[in-house]
């Protein structure tokens, strides 16, 4: 409920400039997709900041993204440009494949497909697996991990 009153005291008065530091921490997914489709209905007359860790909030409402790493941005763009930066670098392998656990490779996800694990990885060096469309979230994990 704090949360629902502070997103509210943000938009009262209809200010120009809104600027929210983490607003779907905390929330439940329902109120996350209220949220993004508020700042989705209300971003077209204003200009709206978030600054948030959670990418998927970004990728969904997000016109354009800044990636700061330490005291510097380290990219920025249109969230096409921001999933650009892992263009070639994320695989789909077998969970049991000898280069899924190579310390140089970052897990993103794992998930069953047919019955069988799969780690959908991010990696520099070349892999002999499925290449797969990288997401704004591994162009960020790129960007944010040095890949």
């Amino acid at each position: 409920m704090i949360r629902r009153l502070g997103i509210a005291q943000a938009i009262l008065n209809d200010p120009d400039i809104i600027i929210f530091d983490e607003p779907t921490t905390g929330l439940d997914p329902e109120e996350r997709l209220r949220f993004k489709n508020l700042i989705g209905e209300i971003k077209g007359d204003r200009t709206v900041i978030i600054s948030t860790h959670i990418v998927e909030d970004v990728d969904a409402v997000c016109d354009y993204i800044a990636v700061i790493g330490g005291k510097t941005i380290a990219a920025c763009g249109r969230p096409h440009e921001i999933q650009s930066y892992a263009d070639g670098k994320v695989f789909l392998l077998p969970e049991n494949h000898p280069e899924a656990l190579n310390k140089s490779n970052y897990i993103v996800k794992r998930s069953e497909i047919n019955g069988e694990v799969f780690l959908r990885l991010l990696s520099n060096l070349p892999i002999q697996a499925e290449p797969q469309h990288p997401t704004v979230k591994d162009g960020y994990l790129c960007v944010s991990k040095g890949i």
